[in-house]
């Protein structure tokens, strides 16, 4: 089989890869900056590191609470954040940090929450028990207060989410920008995470305007998720009229800061979008969707997800935002540990389509002037973000980089490649070795993308104009 070649037991394309990933996290995982640190309190460690010590390229995070207190809900706790990050790559947790901050933790996700390895938000401050939040240039990252501490636990490849961040970095306006880190909360080693840029309003994220007016009109981050989750909901036309599974929930401006004002203005615009996209004349190009929404961004969201077999894109996870001037975009992107055949109790195919029935798409895909940019973006995109060589480099790089911190997140983690973890019936579809889930994932992105290549003016099918 030619996919084999394409395995991680490529001697020829390990060494090239190892090679190219030294260059790449050389130069792209950047540096504390000296300034940046300049103004940090000098804090010591509590815990005596040496009972689990180990040497690693990764950066890493060391999280200590106050008074050792576990992290037990969605509740934050106050803690110190300790980051190794040497120039040479050596880190070692018994090492002096390179940078240290005062923040708060607390478990984030759904599903996740449940989970043995736990994902964490952490919002930064200029001291302990603060209320001013302060903006950290983490790994080279702009500088921000809000991050998220990504646990790969469904995904025993443990690359996903990085992967396909990196790829929505280069397509997109904007994606959350991310690093490979090894934690340790309370001395405690705690396996591979991923740091990455949460979905904010911000210069240095979402940019949008920072004010508002005084008739209510505002920016908006909007945010689709699963019931139960629900914070600041709408009762938009969507809802009321039957076309939403899930709701949307305001975002941005904060539940704290939102005014009536602005709560009903957001309600009136997103449900004048929703009754023009489910009109009669949806297609008009003057007076349909394409006067409202920024086509492209849902261009480039649907083919993202469609690729990477999201199969929840449009209900769960999904996020949408607009400026005070100019049209609602889709995204940012959010969530790829269920992508390419990952799906919790499903197994799900590379050769079918899987978003394009969902929710917003499913009218979008409808129109053919819609159909039209996607294949266009999808034959611009398999040649350059998309291309196989490009997604099979990023992989070995990210593997050979992640390098014996693997052999320790499975030490920590081993149930996970001995048991059923994705609930199916059928044996050969579970992995239970680190190879496995590569050669898996390897796999399924290139027929993936053949069957993309071969089908994708199937969707015309879906038009109705």
């Amino acid at each position: 089989m030619r996919y084999k070649l394409l395995g991680i037991a490529s001697i020829a394309l390990l060494l090239f890869a190892a090679a190219l990933a030294t260059l790449f996290y050389n130069d792209v995982t950047s540096r504390p900056q000296a300034e940046a640190m300049s103004d940090t309190e000098v804090v010591s460690k509590s815990y005596d590191y040496a009972q689990n010590e180990f040497t690693t390229d990764l950066p890493l995070v060391l999280v200590e609470t106050m008074d050792g207190a576990g992290i037990e809900g969605t509740d934050p706790l106050w803690c110190n954040v300790f980051v190794i990050n040497h120039e040479n790559g050596a880190n070692n947790a018994q090492d002096a940090a390179d940078m240290t901050i005062s923040a708060t933790i607390r478990i984030r996700g759904n599903s996740s929450a449940t989970f043995r390895k736990k994902s964490y938000r952490i919002e930064c401050y200029k001291s302990l028990y603060d209320t001013d939040e302060k903006n950290v240039p983490l790994l080279g990252m702009a500088a921000e207060s809000d991050w998220v501490l990504h646990a790969p636990y469904l995904d025993r490849s443990q690359v996903r989410n990085h992967l396909m961040y990196s790829v929505s970095r280069e397509i997109m306006h904007w994606a959350s920008d991310s690093r490979f880190v090894e934690l340790y909360i309370n001395g405690n080693y705690a396996g591979i995470y991923v740091l990455l840029e949460s979905v904010k309003a911000s210069p240095n994220r979402v940019a949008l305007a920072d004010y508002s007016l005084q008739t209510g009109e505002t920016p908006y981050i909007l945010q689709s998720d699963r019931w139960g989750s629900e914070q600041n909901p709408l009762n938009d036309f969507g809802m009321l009229a039957g076309y939403e599974s899930y709701p949307l929930t305001i975002k941005y401006p904060s539940v704290l800061k939102i005014t009536e004002n602005e709560r009903e203005w957001i309600t009136n615009d997103i449900s004048e979008i929703q009754r023009v996209l489910y009109s009669d004349y949806f297609d008009d190009p003057v007076r349909g969707y394409a006067a409202y929404i920024d086509v492209e961004s849902f261009v480039e969201y649907f083919l993202i997800n469609e690729f990477s077999m999201s199969i929840d894109a449009g209900y769960w996870s999904t996020f949408y935002y607009k400026d005070l001037s100019g049209k609602l975009h889709a995204g940012p992107v959010w969530d790829f540990d269920n992508t390419f055949d990952n799906y919790v109790g499903e197994k799900l195919e590379p050769d079918a389509f899987h978003v394009v029935n969902n929710a917003i798409f499913a009218r979008l895909m409808q129109d053919r002037a819609f159909v039209d940019a996607v294949c266009k973006k999808w034959r611009e995109l398999r040649t350059t973000a998309l291309s196989d060589a490009s997604l099979l480099m990023k992989i070995e790089a990210d593997v050979l980089y992640l390098g014996d911190a693997i052999d320790r997140n499975f030490a920590l983690y081993p149930h996970s490649l001995e048991f059923n973890m994705l609930d199916r019936d059928d044996d050969a579809d579970q992995i239970h070795s680190y190879e496995q889930a590569i050669n898996q994932l390897m796999t399924c992105l290139v027929a993936r993308g053949r069957f993309m290549d071969d089908h994708i003016e199937a969707l015309y099918s879906y038009c109705i104009n």
